[in-house]
């Protein structure tokens, strides 16, 4: 499961010593905390071009990195001022 880079407004990541509220996990964890729509209407996108032709050779001469494009849009605002919000986020990744 990934959360779109546009919908996180704070992450935490907890290695140890957490509370039981989050099961028997012998691993550390993460928690994410989503954006939310606001009384003003805002957005952001993004977009990422990582060509193979323009990455460096490894130590043994290979292309190091396949061609990558990242992309992504999130937008939020009101449905109904100070009761009744939107937000939307979005993002892919292709190789």
């Amino acid at each position: 499961f990934t959360v779109p880079q546009g919908a996180v407004q704070e992450f935490q990541v907890v290695a140890a010593g957490y509370s039981a509220e989050f099961g028997r996990s012998t691993a550390g964890l993460v928690n994410v905390i989503t954006r939310s729509g606001t009384n003003q209407v805002s957005g952001s996108g993004l977009y990422v071009n990582r060509h193979r032709e323009l990455a460096d050779k490894n130590a043994f001469g290979q292309t190091a990195a396949p061609t990558q494009q990242q992309f992504g849009a999130a937008v939020g605002g009101p449905l109904q001022r100070d009761r009744l919000f939107y937000f939307a986020a979005y993002e892919q990744q292709l190789f």
